[in-house]
């Protein structure tokens, strides 16, 4: 199904994918493991990494140089990592991103950027300093980011792991009946939202917000202008067409709770916000904080009342 609320997943980050084309071919190189990367240093500073460029990989694989003390939640591919790293074009050996020497690490979902630096640091643990070598198709292919890096280009990158959060794996807490005038949510087999299914007692026409947890998490409460992780499924009031749903993709989403370029539509913001994390909400969002009159064609229709459920996963 086409994503239609969800706004750009805000990572700032240079490790982020970039839309931009390089156009230099990458340097032939001889395909190594990260054994031909040699990392040394103290953990309370950039570390000094060496390999004889250009080199390249064939499987994107990691290594621990540093163990830490193994404790705390272990990285998954969709965690909230802090991370002190310094990033390598493996063509050149040239650094083309770092947090150094600044000691402030940086923070963002590891879903958000390459894909071999999750597959590198999945299993990690808070203290651990992992060198991950990443090949070109897990990493920029087949745009490159842009600037240096270039169709082609294996990655370096020794990342310090200061701090992991994980989102949780579904809505947790009491359960709250839904009123009697909001539309039952049916399930699949699987317990996944499947859609609503509205009956006698269902209000027909709604003209303000309506805001009903079926899930009232015990997580911290929600911000105006937090990122948050969620699962949510979209439908035309009161049992029209589900438009959307990311448990149909197997994928929750991140979102920010600000109205705008790169925000969500003005019910989510006033729903979502004040709801502590864990909640499954359910969202009647009239017109005037949905799409209005020009809609989103060709799925959601001038002028519709739109229903959600939303599972609030994480917030940061």
């Amino acid at each position: 199904m086409r994503r239609l609320l969800v706004g750009l997943v805000v990572v700032p980050v240079l490790l982020a994918t970039a839309a931009c084309s390089g156009s230099a071919p990458a340097a032939k190189g001889q395909v190594v493991t990260p054994a031909a990367v040699k990392v040394t240093g103290s953990m309370s500073s950039a570390p000094k990494v060496e390999f004889k460029a250009p080199i390249t990989f064939k499987k994107t694989a990691s290594r621990t140089i540093v163990k830490g003390p193994g404790t705390g939640p272990a990285v998954e591919p969709d965690s909230l990592v802090s991370l002190s790293y310094v990033a390598m074009n493996a063509s050149d050996g040239s650094v083309y991103d770092s947090t150094w020497p600044s000691p402030k690490p940086k923070t963002f979902p590891l879903d958000s950027v390459i894909k071999g630096l999750g597959i590198g640091l999945t299993g990690s643990h808070v203290g651990d300093r992992v060198l991950v070598c990443i090949t070109s198709k897990d990493g920029y292919d087949p745009t490159g980011n842009g600037a240096s890096i270039h169709k082609g280009d294996s990655i370096v990158i020794v990342a310090d792991v200061k701090k992991v959060e994980n989102p949780l794996p579904h809505a947790e807490g009491t359960k709250v009946a839904l009123p009697s005038n909001v539309p039952p949510l049916t399930f699949l087999t699987n317990g996944d939202p499947a859609r609503f299914v509205p009956n006698a007692k269902t209000t027909k026409k709604v003209s303000s917000l309506g805001v009903y947890p079926l899930i009232r998490g015990k997580g911290a409460v929600v911000q105006n202008g937090q990122t948050v992780r969620v699962n949510y499924l979209g439908q035309l009031y009161p049992g029209g067409n589900v438009f959307d749903s990311s448990w149909s993709r197997h994928q929750s989403a991140t979102v920010r709770l600000v109205q705008g370029s790169g925000g969500v539509i003005p019910g989510w913001v006033k729903g979502l916000v004040g709801m502590p994390v864990g909640s499954r909400v359910v969202l009647v969002i009239p017109p005037n904080l949905a799409y209005g009159k020009s809609g989103r064609p060709p799925t959601i229709p001038a002028n519709a009342t739109l229903i959600f459920v939303v599972d609030i996963l994480q917030a940061y």
